[in-house]
This record gives C-alpha cells, structure tokens and sequence, in this order.
C-alpha cells in the first residue's frame, strides 16, 4: 500500500506450490495463481486506483517424497 501511495510501481509475485495448494495440474495452478494475484490487483486499486501493478508468477512442484518445494523441476 506504501507503495502505491508513493508512486511506486507494485509487483504482485506468488504462485502455488503445486501438489500442496493446487492439483497437480498446469491449468489448476494457473486458476489459483490469477485468482491470488486479482485479489492483490483490486486491493491495490480499490486503495489508489490508477496505480500501477505489475502481475507475476513463480509457480513451482512440491516433492511428494519429502514434503518439500522441488526447486528447478519441469513445469
């Protein structure tokens, strides 16, 4: 908020980790991450409209045998 108040930019980044907050799918972790994202954007906007937002991702796997996010796996 500090920063759409200011001027700055805001970038929204996120992504689920697939396997632990989607299915294990493309589509289902695409559906979750614009839901999280839109939800930022129309905070943001809702405070200052007009400001400018950025809209990123980093969506990634989550290792079923260790419980852990699997850095650097395919998509």
């Amino acid at each position: 908020m500090w920063a759409a108040e200011h001027g700055v930019p805001v970038v929204c980044l996120g992504g689920p980790t697939v396997g632990m907050e989607s299915p294990f799918t493309g589509a289902s972790a695409l559906v979750i991450h614009l839901a999280n994202v839109l939800c930022a954007l129309t905070i943001i906007q809702l405070k200052c409209p007009g400001a400018s937002t950025v809209l990123g991702g980093v969506p990634s796997m989550m290792d079923l045998r260790s419980g852990r996010p699997a850095y650097g796996s395919p998509k």
